[in-house]
């Protein structure tokens, strides 16, 4: 199946530095609950992490879903695609039903750039699938808050921005010194060591 739930729960304090992301997550964390929709706020829809692997995007999609306390699904564009005509289309309405019938959640979409660097090797499949998940979560009104992990930062302002099916794309960089620090001590604390009795 392209949609599979993911158990992984990651407390803030568990990520290291990325305050900007923090901030702006804390102030919607609410948004996708029923007294947001009742009281007439827009729908969070999805934000964009962009940064080379290894760079804490995962962990990042897992600390939005314990954060705002809600499942975590992860969606594989790959597993959606498939040769006899029309059944992509199929894999992709039957994709959003699930995500629907677990929301209100979030929908981690690994790898998104790999879905449209090929598009005209397939007949144009993944091109109409890609359309087709992002038209979804730009205009669907499920509480479903996308977030798409992508490794290559070159297409994202013409395809992602101003497609305008995103509320903003973060950077996920190599960590500084003091980012370094911190991702230290949490990995020191994990092991019952005090971080502070270490250079």
């Amino acid at each position: 199946e392209a949609i599979s739930m993911c158990e992984r729960s990651v407390r803030p304090e568990s990520v290291a530095g990325m305050g900007l992301l923090k901030e702006w997550l804390v102030q919607r964390r609410r948004g996708l609950s029923p007294e947001a929709r009742a009281y007439g706020l827009p729908k969070p829809r999805g934000i964009g992490l962009v940064g080379i692997a290894g760079t804490g995007k995962a962990l990042v999609a897992a600390m939005v879903s314990s954060l705002w306390e809600v499942p975590l699904l992860r969606l594989d564009l790959g597993a959606l695609f498939a040769s006899p005509a029309g059944e992509s289309d199929a894999r992709v309405r039957r994709a959003i039903r699930a995500a629907e019938a677990l929301a209100p959640c979030v929908l981690w979409v690994r790898d998104l750039e790999s879905t449209v660097e090929h598009t005209d090797l397939d007949s144009g499949a993944s091109g109409r699938v890609f359309c087709a998940v992002t038209r979804w979560i730009a205009e669907g009104t499920a509480p479903v808050f996308a977030v798409a992990t992508m490794n290559d930062a070159s297409w994202v302002e013409a395809d992602l921005l101003q497609g305008g099916w995103l509320d903003d794309v973060f950077m996920i960089d190599l960590p500084y010194t003091a980012e370094r620090e911190e991702i230290l001590a949490i990995h020191l604390r994990h092991y019952g060591r005090d971080a502070h009795a270490f250079d």
